[in-house]
């Protein structure tokens, strides 16, 4: 067990670990006090702290007479500002977390409707489309699946995407992404989304199609990101206009974990 200056985390974080690399599968008992003691090296006291903290996140819960058990692996939390027009790698990296990208999928292929609208193309017309699916410290959290014009010179390699689509765009126009505009609707997972964030197809997500535009203005990605409701949750703050004294939302929003 990695040992730093908070022992009590170090073993909240290896119990954690354990449960994430099946040793303590979803379900299942821990080993009793006397054993997981004797087994990580720590006195019961440090070890009934690092449960009862595992235990506020719903990680493990106590049942008397019984033992502790696994109730849900580890989670992420992520808390951003959607009027900031962060990235997916951004929101992530603001919560100490490292962004990540896996399953990355690019192709060119005839522009779906939306996409042709957004992008001003038609939609026979071919775009460059990737999937992906971004991750926080390791956990599967957004399916992506990004529409970008051809004729720019972006590239169609996979490897291009591996990293924050907004640095890519920057570097390639010489400019950064000025805006977006955000539709956030419910919906449900489908078996591939499913397989892809590691959860139950029918699950509840949130999905943002956005709308992003260079700081010239030219409209150059159109995306739909499949976002895992068990980590974020969106808000909308509402405030009064100074010319009519009447209450409207603002375009801040945050998004938190559950």
């Amino acid at each position: 067990m990695r040992r730093g200056t908070n022992l009590v985390d170090a073993v909240a974080a290896e119990i954690e670990r354990r449960i994430l690399d099946g040793a303590y599968p979803v379900g299942s008992r821990l080993p009793n006090e006397a054993a997981l003691c004797a087994d990580l090296g720590v006195s019961r006291a440090t070890l009934r702290e690092a449960v009862a903290r595992l235990q506020v996140l719903d990680v493990v819960s106590r049942e008397q007479g019984r033992g502790t058990f696994v109730r849900h692996e580890p989670g992420v939390s992520i808390v951003t500002l959607l009027e900031a027009n962060l990235s997916i790698s951004e929101m992530i990296a603001s919560m100490g977390l490292e962004p990540g990208t896996s399953e990355v999928e690019a192709t060119s292929e005839a522009a779906s409707p939306d996409a042709a609208s957004a992008l001003g193309t038609s939609e026979n017309e071919s775009v460059i489309f990737v999937r992906r699916v971004r991750t926080a410290s390791g956990h599967p959290v957004v399916y992506s699946e990004d529409y970008m014009p051809r004729g720019h010179g972006l590239p169609e390699d996979p490897d291009a995407y591996g990293g924050s689509l907004y640095e890519l765009l920057a570097r390639h126009f010489d400019q950064p992404v000025g805006g977006a505009l955000a539709q956030i609707r419910p919906g449900a997972a489908t078996g591939e989304v499913a397989r892809r964030l590691h959860i139950s197809p029918g699950d509840l997500l949130l999905v943002l199609n956005q709308t992003h535009q260079l700081q010239d203005g030219r409209t150059i990605l159109y995306s739909i990101d499949y976002v895992r409701n068990d980590v974020f949750t969106i808000y909308v703050r509402r405030t009064m206009t100074a010319a009519t004294g009447q209450e409207e939302p603002s375009a801040m929003a945050e998004i938190d974990s559950l």
